[in-house]
């Protein structure tokens, strides 16, 4: 092997070298990239966890307090319906004692007619 051919060997490895290298750095930024896009990601699906947590407390304190609202309202409409129930009692009762009152007077009238 002759010089020239030596030198032309070590040209070639020297482009083979630089083409590997060369390579080699594209695969690192290729790699960084690939790093900082998956960090990027992981970031914002954590953003968007927080965000859905945040949410969803809020979803759980409207509905404990429309909960609220609602037996409240139900203990309303319950509390409405017995003092319905006791004054249409107390009117019925008023009823059939006026009724009677009405029946005895209308049986006073009778007699009072007949002995006339």
């Amino acid at each position: 092997m002759t010089i020239k051919n030596l030198m032309l060997e070590l040209d070639e490895a020297k482009k083979l070298l630089e083409e590997a290298k060369a390579e080699q750095d594209l695969a690192q930024r290729e790699k960084e990239q690939t790093q900082t896009s998956f960090a990027e990601l992981l970031l914002e699906k954590e953003r968007t966890i927080s965000e859905n947590e945040k949410k969803m407390a809020d979803m759980q304190r409207a509905s404990y307090m429309l909960r609220e609202q609602f037996n409240q309202l139900q203990s309303d409409l319950e509390n409405e319906r017995r003092e319905k129930e006791r004054t249409s009692n107390l009117l019925t009762e008023r009823c059939r004692k006026i009724k009677q009152e009405l029946d005895t007077a209308k049986l006073v009238t009778e007699e009072a007619v007949k002995n006339l």
